[in-house]
């Protein structure tokens, strides 16, 4: 659970992207809420997969306040990288198979942490700036709006 400063600090990025301004200091709010990893780590644990192994046989178990501050130290230093993924394959319905990437423990803990704090930026744009237009029942084709852009790609 993140504490009500971080939940301050987060609220106060989605009021920024409302009023029409840029957001600052999100490196700054990454290195100083612990609990934001902390919240990674309890997504990240609570999912299936979460013992699954990256590259370098890491673990959801692995996990500790000590990972956490070398991979701030890391990140702070610039000497944190993304390791490569492990590609295995699976069934799809349809008896093919299709690849999936699997990073490492350390990845997706970065990955969970970034992933709130952009939420926290994009969701209130997303929520009140977004139509989805549907051309066919299946959603075959869908177009995408935002402001003056228009994206068109196709759902497989």
């Amino acid at each position: 659970m993140l504490s009500n400063r971080t939940i301050m600090k987060l609220d106060g990025l989605q009021k920024c992207v409302q009023n029409g301004h840029k957001v600052k200091d999100l490196f700054k709010i990454m290195m100083t809420s612990d609990d934001l990893w902390m919240e990674a780590y309890a997504n990240i644990q609570s999912n299936r997969g979460a013992m699954t192994k990256g590259m370098d046989d890491s673990t959801v178990d692995g996990f500790s306040d000590e990972l956490t501050r070398a991979i701030i130290m890391k990140l702070k230093d610039g000497k944190f990288r993304f390791s490569p993924v492990r590609r295995v394959y699976i069934p799809k319905a349809n008896g093919k198979m299709r690849p999936l990437g699997i990073p490492n423990f350390e990845d997706k803990l970065v990955q969970g942490v970034v992933k709130t704090i952009l939420e926290a930026i994009y969701e209130p744009i997303f929520s009140e700036k977004l139509t989805w237009v549907s051309t066919k029942e299946k959603l075959s084709h869908c177009t995408f709006f935002h402001k003056e852009m228009e994206w068109n790609f196709l759902v497989h």
